[in-house]
């Protein structure tokens, strides 16, 4: 543990000690503004004060200093700049994650959650009737596979044609 990591347990750190700390420990070309994003996404936690007149404070805790180093590391390793992911890889590595937030990253995660759920009979039964054709267009409904599902679903095709 580095003496900057020592005193950040005991009082918190600025914005330029949580810079100069992530930066020595593997990231040298970390900057102020992916922190701002970082906390933009809440992947960081801040604590801002307000001491009277003329600006604010922010202070960082010792677990924002780990949490900004495994940020930077889940990012390095996925390639990307998918937060919803690394929201969710945070909180399997234990991390606390804003319960709300955390169900937002997984819906978001999910590959059927841009679907739009049918609200009626009649819409759901369409979008199965759609999804079947779709299915028998890809040859995966031929005659020598399924032979009695095949020649049903079309011949219910036909009965709603």
């Amino acid at each position: 543990m580095t003496l900057l990591a020592g005193c950040c347990i005991i009082r918190g750190m600025e914005q330029d000690e949580l810079i100069a700390f992530v930066r020595d420990n593997g990231y040298p070309h970390f900057t102020a503004r992916q922190l701002k994003r970082f906390r933009e996404e809440k992947a960081v936690e801040v604590q801002i004060e307000h001491p009277g007149f003329g600006g604010t404070t922010s202070t960082y805790s010792a677990e924002s200093a780990s949490r900004a180093l495994a940020v930077c590391r889940l990012l390095k390793q996925k390639r990307g700049r998918d937060f919803h992911a690394v929201r969710f890889w945070l909180w399997l590595e234990g991390f606390s994650i804003e319960v709300g937030l955390l169900k937002v990253s997984i819906w978001n995660l999910t590959p059927f959650s841009s679907w739009k759920e049918p609200g009626t009979s009649r819409e759901r039964q369409r979008a199965a009737q759609a999804l079947a054709q779709k299915i028998c267009s890809m040859e995966i409904c031929s005659d020598e596979l399924h032979p009695n599902s095949a020649s049903k679903f079309r011949g219910r095709k036909r009965s709603t044609e």
